[in-house]
Parts: C-alpha cells; sequence; structure tokens
C-alpha cells in the first residue's frame, strides 16, 4: 500500500471541510510512504483492523459508564489487535507520524470515541499521528515495547503510558517485560508503603523514580528479565514498598 502518508497540512484539510469518512478524500489527499523496503501489510489488513476497532466500540457503548475501567481493559485488546495486524511493519514505517495520520483518519470513528470528542469541534492534531500520543501508535508501541502480544494486555492504561513508554529506557523490552509482571502481580494484592496503604499509580510513581535512578548504575540492557525482576523487587523493599497478598 504505497500511498499510505498523510501530511499534517492535508490532516488539517480533512478536519476544515469536515471530511471525516470520505474515504476517496483521503485517497487523494495521501501521499507515498517513501520507503523502498516491504511495509509487510496491504489495503485487507487496514480493513481488518478497522472492523476489529468497532466491534469494541459497539462494546463502549454497552458500558460507557465506567470509562476509565473500559478503556484499561480494552486499550491492551486494541495494543494486541494493532500488533497481530501490523507487528511486522519497518520501524521506521513506525515512527512516521504522516503513517500514523493516515491510519487515524482511516479508523477516525475508533479516536473520535477513544479520545472522548463529543464533536469534530474537539479535533486536536496529536490525536492524529503524535507517535505514542494518539490512540493507534500508542497502542502499537504498548505491544512492541515488550514485544508480546498477550502481554501488551496487562495492566492499566495510566501505567503504560506514563511509565514504560515515556521512560528513557523503554526501548529495553525484557525491562519492560519485568516492570509489567511485577505491576500487575499476582491478581489480586495491596499495595502497602510506609505501613499505608496506597493505589497502583501511586506505587509505579514511588518505584518508578527508584528504577528510572538504578538505570545510571545498572544497565538493564545488558541483563536479563529474571535478573530486572530480581533488582525492581529489591528496590523495593528498599523504600518500604510492599504487596500484601489478598485471600
Amino acid at each position: 500500500m504505497k500511498n499510505s502518508y498523510l501530511s499534517i497540512e492535508n490532516l488539517q484539510k480533512i478536519a476544515d471541510e469536515n471530511q471525516w469518512g470520505n474515504y476517496n478524500c483521503l485517497k487523494k489527499l495521501a501521499e507515498p510512504h517513501g520507503l523502498e523496503e516491504n511495509l509487510n501489510f496491504d489495503s485487507e489488513d487496514l480493513y481488518e483492523l478497522k472492523n476489529e476497532l468497532n466491534k469494541i466500540l459497539i462494546e463502549y457503548k454497552k458500558n460507557s459508564k465506567n470509562l476509565n475501567e473500559f478503556w484499561n481493559k480494552y486499550d491492551g485488546e486494541v495494543a494486541f489487535i494493532i500488533f497481530s495486524k501490523l507487528g511486522q511493519i519497518p520501524i521506521k514505517l513506525a515512527m512516521s507520524e504522516g503513517f500514523w495520520r493516515f491510519l487515524c483518519c482511516f479508523c477516525h470513528e475508533y479516536i473520535y470515541e477513544r479520545m472522548g470528542y463529543k464533536s469534530w469541534s474537539d479535533f486536536r492534531k496529536e490525536h492524529f499521528g503524535k507517535i505514542r500520543e494518539d490512540a493507534l501508535s500508542r497502542n502499537w508501541w504498548r505491544a512492541y515495547s515488550v514485544n508480546d502480544e498477550n502481554l501488551a494486555k496487562v495492566g492499566s492504561s495510566d501505567l503504560w503510558r506514563s511509565f514504560i513508554l515515556r521512560r528513557k529506557f523503554s526501548r529495553c523490552k525484557h525491562l519492560n517485560r519485568a516492570c509489567i509482571k511485577y505491576f500487575n502481580t499476582p491478581e489480586n494484592f495491596t499495595w502497602i508503603f510506609k505501613g499505608e496503604k496506597i493505589s497502583n499509580t501511586a506505587a509505579v510513581r514511588e518505584l518508578g523514580k527508584e528504577i528510572q535512578k538504578q538505570h545510571s548504575i545498572t544497565p538493564y540492557e545488558i541483563i536479563n528479565e529474571k535478573d530486572c525482576l530480581k533488582i525492581i523487587s529489591e528496590l523495593a523493599s528498599l523504600i518500604n514498598l510492599e504487596k500484601k497478598v489478598e485471600n
């Protein structure tokens, strides 16, 4: 699929002229991606992706009372779906905002609902193609960062967005896998920090700082996942953070 790049100017044109859903317009405005290598996807993959996302939107309509809970579950599902369809794309394409702009416009219904729009007057450019910020590229990188479609389903959206995908060491996949496993297992537990109960978000904030600082001493890139888990556990003990397993 050669024409899968959308410029920021043409994105704005679609918004200004309210051409959301006009695929002839999108096709006309899309440009060649400029990569000579095989993209490892075709138009059929994109239509399948769009259909899968629309199925999620049907569930969204049924469960829109608790949006945080809904998206914490389904962001992981989207990460699984998008990576299963586009997991083999070249990294250069994955880093192309023009590609993600095109894909977000193609799947505009999903972006509209996921970003909580009430009308298209809520349109913001960063929701269409800003790497790791728009709802599609973010979830592709979520799966890529652990190289595991199933593990990408685990964990809150906030944990992934504010911690895993924003850290300097986010390219260290075995550390990312260790972090996701540590912060989400066993299934039922309570965080205790200095004798007081705290939320998972607060635990991530406290322990995350220590993981970040340790990186200057221990290059996570040269150790394995098991050793990363051990270091994370030791750091938790040092700051008096523990898991209380619930019966």
